[in-house]
């Protein structure tokens, strides 16, 4: 993976003018490691200030979130968003991974997600169009 691969994406899509972008995408861990010094600066420039030592905390009790409607007349608030990000070590990332790459991770992903109990306990639907997951006739719209 080259310096390239890493700012290709940011290269191809601007974004648009209210989203604040970084131009900049890591696309395995040894992207990560190689450009090291490119990638800290990013993520302070961009996050206002986390240095590499700094930890992100992770809150997963439902409980937790408000219910403050943010704004109820309809004003103000253009959009909102929110984003996943995944972590599978030995797998490549987006600009870089092929198709059957992905298809090696939806397999073992969906693998891993059907075996769960309790009140992880679920069910999996594959986006549409997707012919991966044939055990699924309906997919997620």
């Amino acid at each position: 993976m080259t310096l390239g691969h890493c700012i290709k994406p940011g290269i191809d899509n601007k974004g648009v003018p209210d989203t604040r972008a970084c131009g900049i995408v890591a696309g395995d861990e040894e992207s990560l490691r190689v450009f090291k010094p490119i990638f800290d600066a990013v993520i302070d420039a961009y996050h206002d200030g986390y240095s590499p030592e700094d930890r992100h905390t992770t809150n997963m009790n439902p409980y937790d979130l408000s219910e403050t409607i943010v704004d109820p007349e309809g004003k103000y608030v253009l959009s909102s968003r929110f984003s996943i990000g995944r972590s599978l070590s030995g797998y490549r990332l987006s600009p870089c991974i092929t198709f059957d790459e992905r298809r090696k991770i939806e397999k073992s992903l969906v693998r891993r997600l059907l075996s769960l109990d309790g009140a992880l306990k679920g069910d999996y639907f594959p986006l549409r169009g997707s012919r991966s997951y044939p055990n699924k006739a309906k997919c997620m719209k």
